[in-house]
């Protein structure tokens, strides 16, 4: 996966504000890679239920 470096930049900045500490690049794409991975694993099973409930009343 790759990032626009504009976003990689957005991320460190807000990271900064929010917890007053600066990432490096690799820190930065450790904990984006990380976050894309639970959303991934957090909105799987809510994609199956909804497509389940579309199914049910479709």
């Amino acid at each position: 996966m790759q990032l626009p470096e504009e976003a990689i930049e957005e991320f460190k900045r807000v990271y900064y504000e929010e917890y007053d500490k600066r990432l490096s690049d690799q820190e930065t794409l450790i904990i984006i890679k990380n976050l894309i991975e639970i959303f991934k694993i957090v909105y799987k099973p809510v994609l199956n239920n909804q497509l389940r409930e579309d199914k049910k009343y479709g």
